[in-house]
């Protein structure tokens, strides 16, 4: 898809392989305000060119495998709330829990978070919310930014990345 948008109301029942979203130039490239089913699937946001999207998720639905890969470096805002059940993984780009006065974009990893990997420096940035963080491993080419916010992690590996 280039993007996911579920109304009030509607249900959108994922793989159990991966559901790709590449997408868009800008807004939501998820939406979620009706129900949202994961199926142990994965959900990999898969970004070329274009700027900031945002996670919506005020169905409030987990997800349960999440890979985000940005090739250009532009990345993607969670304004709700996300949970993910299983793995997390941040191979390029930039994710950022949001915190603009009116978005709630704590993020819960209940799995492996891996940041880095891909050839462009990646980052996950604590916007001034909470980061509920399993297990962490940064790569060379990752960062993970805690600056701000709230952040718990069960244990944080750094393989030559940066945390700040």
């Amino acid at each position: 898809f280039g993007s996911l948008t579920i109304a009030s109301g509607g249900t959108y029942s994922a793989t159990s392989g991966t559901t790709t979203i590449t997408g868009k130039e800008s807004g939501a490239c998820f939406a979620n305000s009706g129900t949202f089913t994961h199926n142990k699937g994965k959900v990999s946001f898969t970004k070329s060119g274009g700027t900031w999207t945002t996670i919506s998720n005020s169905g409030g639905q987990s997800f349960y495998d999440v890979n985000v890969d940005s090739s250009t470096g532009a990345g993607i805002y969670a304004n709700d709330p996300l949970t993910i059940n299983n793995n997390f993984t941040l191979v390029r780009g930039t994710f950022i829990a949001n915190d603009d006065g009116s978005h709630d974009g704590d993020i819960t990893v209940n799995g492996l978070t891996s940041i880095g990997g891909g050839a462009n420096a990646t980052k996950l940035e604590n916007d001034g919310r909470t980061l509920q963080l399993k297990s962490v491993t940064v790569l060379s080419n990752g960062t993970i930014d805690v600056a701000e916010g709230t952040n718990n992690f069960g244990g944080i590996r750094n393989l030559g990345g940066t945390i700040s």
